[in-house]
């Protein structure tokens, strides 16, 4: 939480700041076609929300559940994305993996937790605004996609950790769709292909993510903020 309120404080000021001192000559030319790659890394604070753990042959539990991101533990948050740009226009991909770690007390719920992670893979496309300004314009962002989910923990004491579904590197993972997305994003240009990239994303999920003998009736909206690199191929 520390580490979100931080960068709630910083992000704004490299997002909408002056950054003339930084980029100089090195300005986005909004007539030319641009394709990027970049990492971010960041945290979010999500919201808490009425949330149904089911077990089969018991009874639901049912808790105002409170998430954590704890974004710079192992397996640390992060954010690759590509994208398209063209005059004031932009299309992309973006994988993130976040982390939803369930801070509730509850004597039947042990390490609740989705991460390694919750991944979230977006589609999403974009309109630069304020493109004549040389220094206080940005995109803003509308996506969907899918999430590879991993819950992880015990209810009652029995593993959820799914023993079928999406083989990836941390196991097998549910995959939780639709995921919607909204977002603002600056580049900072370091010098004519290498950029700081910051960004603010909001994004919502509601429903069903599959667990070993039941699942995890789940309503999320977080509020992320990135920084990191983004480097200009062509």
């Amino acid at each position: 939480m520390k580490c979100f309120l931080f960068s709630l404080f910083i992000i704004p000021i490299v997002l909408f700041g002056d950054d003339d001192r930084v980029k100089g000559k090195y300005c986005i030319i909004p007539e030319a076609r641009r394709l990027v790659i970049g990492m971010t890394t960041g945290s979010a604070f999500n919201v808490a929300a009425n949330t149904t753990i089911s077990q089969a042959g018991f009874p639901d539990i049912n808790l105002k559940a409170k998430w954590a991101t704890e974004a710079f533990k192992m397996p640390i948050y992060w954010d690759l994305l590509a994208e398209y740009s063209e005059r004031r226009f932009q299309v992309g991909v973006h994988f993130m993996h976040h982390k939803l770690v369930l801070t509730n007390e509850h004597a039947l719920l042990e390490k609740i937790s989705i991460t390694h992670g919750y991944n979230i893979f977006n589609l999403y496309g974009g309109y630069r605004f304020l493109a004549n300004s040389k220094h206080y314009s940005f995109y803003g962002l509308i996506g969907v996609g899918v999430a590879f989910s991993h819950p992880e923990g015990k209810v009652r004491g029995q593993n959820i950790s799914r023993l079928e579904g999406v083989p990836l590197l941390s196991g097998n993972y549910d995959m939780s769709y639709p995921n919607f997305e909204l977002a603002i994003h600056k580049d900072w240009m370091l010098n004519k292909k290498l950029a700081v990239r910051s960004a603010f994303k909001t994004t919502y999920f509601n429903g069903k993510i599959e667990t070993r003998n039941g699942y995890i009736d789940l309503n999320t909206l977080s509020f992320h903020v990135n920084l990191g690199l983004s480097y200009q191929i062509q």
